[in-house]
């Protein structure tokens, strides 16, 4: 398996994005529990030194939830961003592959078999490599038993079988 860093790290920018976004998504709509559970508790704190003359200061308890509230805040913006661009390098693991399959896809189809086709070893769907290589090696052994076929008919053949043969050789060896 052949070891490279791919350069081009959004290789199918819809899909990334939309994967990307996805996740970060479900993060913003869980990570507004969190500040809410925090709201309330401190709410609650606030009603009972309200109700009870000798509880803590409210001012000091207001100032707490305030500061609470903004690290909260503050850490789940950063944890989504975080989510955000490790979808990305996920969504690159599977695009990446994805992307270099088709290309190896046209170029079998515009008669270029020589490459076998390898992905990154932590790249997903390692078994496409694995099948499109077993594919091409099986349409080679085929290619390869036509050809003789047609070499050895080529030894016989009368002169005007013989045009149509060898172009359908240089067909298989295009």
């Amino acid at each position: 398996m052949a070891t490279y860093r791919r350069r081009i790290y959004l290789v199918d920018k819809k899909f990334q994005f939309r994967l990307s976004l996805y996740v970060s998504a479900w993060v913003v709509a869980l990570s507004f529990v969190y500040p809410l559970v925090v709201y309330n508790v401190f709410e609650f704190f606030i009603q009972f030194a309200l109700a009870t003359p000798m509880g803590p200061e409210i001012e000091l308890l207001r100032q707490t939830r305030k500061e609470v509230l903004w690290l909260l805040i503050g850490s789940g913006v950063t944890f989504v961003l975080l989510t955000f661009f490790s979808s990305l390098f996920l969504a690159h693991r599977i695009a990446g592959p994805i992307y270099k399959f088709r290309m190896y896809l046209n170029k079998a189809k515009a008669g270029n078999y020589n490459e076998p086709l390898s992905f990154r070893r932590w790249d997903h769907f390692q078994y496409l490599a694995t099948d499109y290589n077993e594919l091409i090696a099986g349409l080679r052994g085929k290619m390869d038993q036509a050809t003789a076929g047609i070499e050895k008919a080529l030894v016989s053949a009368s002169p005007e079988n013989r045009q149509e043969l060898e172009k359908a050789l240089a067909a298989l060896r295009h």
